[in-house]
């Protein structure tokens, strides 16, 4: 009689020098030649079509963002200019760091596939209430709405890769990072509505309603993951959902949202509605770091039966925090672009909405084509660390190269941001790559959603440091450069107050109302006032190289995947059905 032969899989564990011993706890193993697995065998029909549609939910959160960044001046014209517009992208951004965190334990707990359903329900409200919005408020709220869906949607990452082979795993992450590419054209899409359509702003909001009801509906149909392993590994997780909810880390969630809140309000407000050294502002961010290390001696100390943050998690020191370290000051980078170079084009390149547009469309087209070809070539080079450790120096290098930056460089700037962009897929795919392919799936939405909230609040650090920068080299430097400018070419002296205020209004058509303000006054102005901005940017960009020097010393104790990793095996356990004794082989995992 033919035997017949039963795979079980569990992780190695370690029991002194005995080699042959296996555990008698085991898991089904999903392939038991995982060498040998073809793409056929791998991306089946409902793995592609998952992995596209969560392709499609990461599209949105960048929708999102730039729908709710770059149309802030339409708000104000639609809402008056005394709104509080600027509140929209604030509210986006802050929403989505809270909840990045909670969504990725909560994917761990009950699984990803309602995470990301009731997500896109937020998405779906958020963006009817977008495009129905009659108020600044309304509109805050919608950024409140799609900031909470966001914070589950960016953790699409670990659903794709989560569903293929290690082997497979860069292919995946180039697709995920692929699949921005039509929202990476927002800034064309909301010129064209505005412009050439008539559609309005409210248009962008209807377009992500869109897609938002295609995500949902498509991962409501095809998305069947299974169900985290936290509940058959943690007895504490297998009482049920009423009994998670009444023992999940509440109160670890409450000094999270209300520790980021107060800081990252602190640090909007710094330099805009009120001084840095302003009561509000000192108190808001001192409240706000004295919570979070109350969060830490909880999560430490106390223990709770389900916690909000993992201890396993933050001992891997090498495997985990030091590669968020390495993601979340790369992400420097991505905010100078997002923040510095729309400045720069309209300051020193052209003030054409249109041409500048297409300017913008620089680090997104790069950032699409290092995606494109990412995955062969990381294969083929291997050395996972010293590729993040290359691209880290890339990047640092080109962002400290645009301090050369000036109204004649609109050619070396643009390339120079297209480098930028490159450099910054290679680093955050291959430092993402690393720390996926050595935490437990049990962990992996976790480890996600702490990375993105710990990324997004360094973004908002580097924002609120960039801006406060620009200012005060804008303060000294234009006043330096511009009167003995205006003067010169024969503006009175009594009008320097309004030529100032006609600057600073960004407004072409408010030099007009400045007396003596001649052809000729005006184009010695505009020489000078980009010779001010060219400085202030120089000083912006030589700042990055702190963030840089973090970004590579860090990414040098980047844990690495390969052939160097030897503790990270799988065993299996071949029963012959029908004989007494059992074969057991250790084989490696996968590796790239």
């Amino acid at each position: 009689m033919d035997s017949k032969i039963d795979y079980t899989q569990q992780e190695e564990l370690t029991h002194g020098d005995n080699p042959n011993h296996v555990s008698e706890k085991a898991t089904p193993l999903r392939s038991s030649r995982e060498d040998n697995l073809t793409w056929r065998e791998v991306f089946t029909w409902r793995v592609n079509l998952s992995i596209l549609f969560l392709g499609i939910a990461y599209a949105q959160t960048i929708g999102f963002i730039l729908f709710c960044s770059i149309l802030v001046s339409e708000y104000q014209k639609s809402f008056g200019a005394a709104s509080n517009a600027t509140w929209i992208p604030i509210s986006h951004i802050t929403a989505a760091t809270v909840v990045f965190s909670i969504w990725g334990r909560w994917s761990d707990i009950v699984g990803r596939r309602y995470v990301f359903l009731a997500a896109n329900v937020f998405s779906v409200v958020g963006s009817v209430v977008g495009a129905t919005a009659s108020s600044s408020n309304q509109m805050i709220a919608a950024g409140v709405l799609s900031g909470i869906a966001n914070g589950a949607n960016q953790l699409s990452t670990a659903a794709m890769l989560e569903l293929v082979p290690n082997q497979f795993k860069p292919y995946v992450m180039g697709f995920w990072a692929l699949s921005g590419l039509p929202l990476q054209f927002a800034p064309l899409i909301s010129g064209s509505f505005i412009a050439d359509y008539g559609v309005g702003w409210k248009g962008c909001w209807w377009l992500m309603l869109a897609i938002a009801a295609t995500t949902f509906i498509g991962l409501l149909l095809v998305y069947f993951p299974p169900k985290g392993e936290e509940m058959d590994q943690n007895e504490e997780l297998k009482h049920g959902f009423k009994y998670e909810l009444m023992h999940f880390d509440w109160f670890g969630v409450i000094l999270l949202a209300g520790s980021l809140v107060s800081i990252l309000l602190g640090l909007q407000w710094g330099g805009q509605q009120y001084p840095w050294d302003s009561a509000r502002v000192i108190t808001c961010i001192v409240v706000g770091g004295v919570g979070l290390v109350a969060l830490a001696y909880w999560e430490y100390l106390s223990i709770p039966k389900i916690p909000l943050v993992s201890m396993e998690l933050i001992k891997m020191g090498r495997a985990f925090v030091i590669p968020c370290t390495t993601i979340a000051f790369s992400a420097m980078g991505y905010y100078s672009m997002n923040i510095i170079w729309p400045i720069m084009i309209s300051a020193l390149f052209t003030t054409s909405a249109r041409t500048a547009s297409y300017y913008q469309m620089a680090s997104p087209s790069a950032t699409l084509a290092a995606a494109f070809v990412y995955a062969p070539i990381a294969k083929r080079v291997k050395h996972y660390r010293w590729q993040i450790v290359f691209w880290s120096l890339f990047q640092g290098a080109f962002t400290a190269a645009m301090a050369a930056s000036d109204k004649d460089s609109r050619v070396m700037s643009t390339v120079f941001v297209c480098l930028i962009g490159v450099g910054l897929t290679g680093l955050q795919l291959n430092a993402q790559l690393c720390f996926t392919t050595q935490i437990p799936p049990r962990l992996l939405g976790s480890a996600f959603g702490l990375s993105g909230c710990f990324r997004q609040f360094v973004g908002s650090i580097a924002s609120a440091v960039y801006i406060t920068c620009l200012q005060n080299e804008l303060k000294s430097n234009l006043p330096k450069k511009v009167t003995p400018a205006a003067l010169g070419a024969g503006l009175p002296q009594s009008s320097l107050p309004s030529l100032f205020g006609a600057i600073s209004s960004g407004d072409p058509s408010a030099f007009a109302a400045v007396s003596g303000a001649t052809p000729s006054v005006l184009a010695a102005v505009t020489d000078a006032a980009k010779e001010a901005y060219s400085e202030s940017f120089k000083t912006v960009f030589l700042v990055s190289i702190a963030f840089a020097s973090v970004c590579t010393l860090s990414s040098i104790f980047i844990k690495s995947f390969g052939t160097e990793n030897t503790d990270n095996h799988i065993t299996l356990k071949v029963k012959v059905v029908g004989e007494d004794e059992a074969e057991k082989v250790t084989i490696r995992k996968l590796d790239l």
